[in-house]
């Protein structure tokens, strides 16, 4: 029998359309039979969401991660905070986030302890982990900071696209003067090492965009591409273990690579990227933090606090981060026995 995954689930904030998002993407029986999932967080809130969705699931309390988890329409859900007896969909509060920080916490113990292989995060409100006293932005700076880590990325994988971002959640006014070619030349290596030991990509193909219009003409229309953007470029081509080529035109970049031209594009800044990747996979999107020492992979999209409690909610994202997660642990396990194989 082939290796099935065992992947830690969190809630996310239980007001919003986490619950309802995992309780249908596990009711699919071909996904479910690919993994084996444990939900960390409160079982009734789980439970109220298969009920709101109408998906037949058995939902059951455990204490520990076990080897034998689930099998598919048996969710396992392993307690970390309570959220309490009043939520509200669609009402984030200061116990929901209490619940939902506690439950990543939880998650990543389990992951880094060597009890799951992977971890898939639900859709967390950032307003209601500050009213809960957390310093974090959100996800990404927390799963750092647990896991100790100074070099990460965000990455997006969906339809056509991989794309890592040099800048993030930055005003456009910030960008020119935070991008440097070691900054650069970071993401796209944390990028590509996320590729060749998690994707199955031995030698990636890099395009690195331009933060100008038409990459700057030459310097008619900025000087970045000349002083900051090229040379990092010019770094990472002379690298064996990738190709890196640029930087290129942004309007025009993305058309050659929904044509299968790279592995991965490293853009500028966040609308760059995501314009282009929310339009070719808004409702299959999937988020991965690159540069962790476990997996973590997220729907992309938010809590949706207007559709919780409908069961409206599309489980499509979520579904594709399950899965994704489920490719990335087997792509991981096959890079860990080369690797150990060519140290022999």
């Amino acid at each position: 029998m082939s290796y099935l995954p065992r992947l830690a689930l969190t809630l996310g904030d239980p007001a919003g359309v986490g619950p309802e998002v995992i309780v249908r993407a596990l009711a699919d029986r071909g996904l479910a039979r690919q993994v084996r999932p444990v939900v960390v967080g409160d079982a009734e809130i789980l439970k109220r969401a298969a009920q709101v969705c109408r998906v037949k699931l058995k939902i059951i309390p455990v204490t520990a991660a076990a080897p034998d988890w689930a099998a598919p329409g048996v969710v396992p859900v392993l307690a970390a905070a309570k959220a309490g007896k009043n939520v509200v969909p669609g009402r984030w509060t200061r116990h929901t986030g209490q619940a939902s920080l506690a439950a990543v916490t939880a998650a990543v113990r389990l992951v880094l302890g060597g009890d799951a292989d992977a971890l898939v995060t639900a859709p967390i409100c950032k307003e209601a982990w500050r009213a809960a006293g957390a310093h974090y932005p959100g996800h990404t700076e927390l799963l750092a900071a647990l896991c100790r880590s100074r070099a990460y990325a965000m990455m997006f994988v969906g339809g056509p696209f991989r794309l890592v971002l040099a800048t993030i959640h930055e005003p456009l006014a910030r960008v020119p003067r935070l991008l440097t070619a070691a900054r650069i030349i970071e993401t796209a290596l944390i990028g590509a090492r996320e590729l060749k030991r998690r994707f199955g990509i031995e030698r990636p193909k890099l395009a690195v965009a331009g933060l100008n219009p038409h990459a700057g003409e030459g310097g008619l229309f900025g000087r970045e591409e000349i002083r900051v953007i090229g040379p990092a470029v010019k770094a990472l081509a002379r690298r064996r273990d990738l190709v890196a080529t640029g930087p290129y035109p942004p309007d025009t970049l993305f058309a050659q690579a929904a044509g299968g031209a790279f592995d991965l594009i490293v853009c500028m800044y966040h609308d760059q990227g995501l314009i282009p990747f929310k339009l070719a996979a808004l409702h299959s999107g999937v988020n991965v933090t690159a540069g962790l020492p476990l997996i973590r992979t997220s729907p992309d999209h938010g809590t949706a606090f207007a559709l919780a409690g409908t069961g409206r909610a599309l489980p499509g994202s979520m579904a594709a981060a399950i899965r994704t997660a489920a490719e990335m642990v087997l792509h991981n396990r096959a890079y860990n026995r080369q690797s150990a194989a060519r140290r022999k």
